[in-house]
Formats: structure tokens, sequence, C-alpha cells
């Protein structure tokens, strides 16, 4: 169970570094909105690839957002929480 802790903090540690590295480019906008189409391809990806490697997740809303805002490391998050308490 550490090791879910420690990868879970080292998911958020990208997340600030990615934030941080974003807003001294000064093209904060630009990132992000690269970031949230990156994280909603790999979003459906993850669904379209589910066939094969038999881990799916649910298209809600709050899914969807996590993955536009998140961006990628908020759909490897979602699937680190998937695998630790599957449904």
């Amino acid at each position: 169970m550490d090791n879910a802790y420690i990868t879970l903090a080292l998911l958020g540690v990208a997340a600030v570094l990615m934030l941080i590295f974003l807003l001294r480019l000064g093209r904060f906008w630009l990132g992000w909105l690269f970031s949230a189409i990156t994280g909603l391809l790999a979003f459906g990806l993850v669904n379209l690839t589910a066939a094969w490697t038999g881990v799916s997740l649910p298209v809600s809303l709050l899914s969807l957002g996590v993955a536009g805002v998140g961006g990628v490391p908020g759909v490897v998050l979602m699937l680190a929480l998937r695998l630790l308490w599957p449904v």
C-alpha cells in the first residue's frame, strides 16, 4: 500500500511542476489547452483499447473534467485509482 501512496505523491509533484513550468513559460493558456486536448485523447485511447487491455474508465462529467483539467497526469491518476480500487 505504501507504493500506491508514493506513486500518487509522485504524480502530484509532476502535476505541480508542470503547472509551474507552464506559468513560467508565459504561454499558460496555450499549454493548458494542449494538456487538455492530450488528456481527452488519452482518455479516449484508454477506453478504445479496453477490449485488449481489460482496463476502462467510466465516461461521466467528472472523469471527462479530470481528463480535461488534469491532462495526461489526470488520466494516469484515474487509471491508478481504478487499478487500486476495482469496482
